[in-house]
């Protein structure tokens, strides 16, 4: 069972390198050797938790703050995935993405134009 854990309980501003390594060293790079894509998505998964905790954080300063998770996007990132799932599992090449899009309700990936108007908005003041 991969379950250790240290917490440092600071203000995000007044985090050092240092404190920042020595969690990531223990609460990520601890349970994270796993197969896959799970270095990738623990990653992006972190994204998400500092998002919630800046945005609790920083709303008493009536800052707001967002992220947005597109999955699947359109670039080249995602071609050298679909590789190397086609090695990995020795599929035809396209499939790997091909079975990513048919869990998409839209059925077809996001493309780099997508996002750019989404952040756009939570970027405005229209997004408060």
């Amino acid at each position: 069972m991969a379950n250790a854990g240290i917490a440092q309980i600071e203000e995000i501003l007044d985090v050092t390198p240092e404190m920042l390594a020595t969690m990531i060293d223990v609460n990520i790079k601890g349970v994270s050797y796993t197969p896959v894509l799970a270095s990738y998505s623990m990653t992006k998964w972190a994204v998400r938790g500092l998002t919630q905790a800046a945005a609790m954080e920083f709303a008493k300063h009536k800052i707001t703050v967002n992220a947005y998770g597109p999955g699947i996007v359109g670039t080249n990132m995602w071609d050298l995935i679909d590789e190397k799932l086609t090695e990995r599992d020795g599929k035809p090449r396209g499939q790997a993405l091909q079975e990513g899009v048919d869990g998409i309700l839209l059925g077809r990936v996001s493309v780099p134009e997508d996002v750019a108007s989404l952040v756009s908005y939570l970027s405005g003041p229209d997004s408060d």
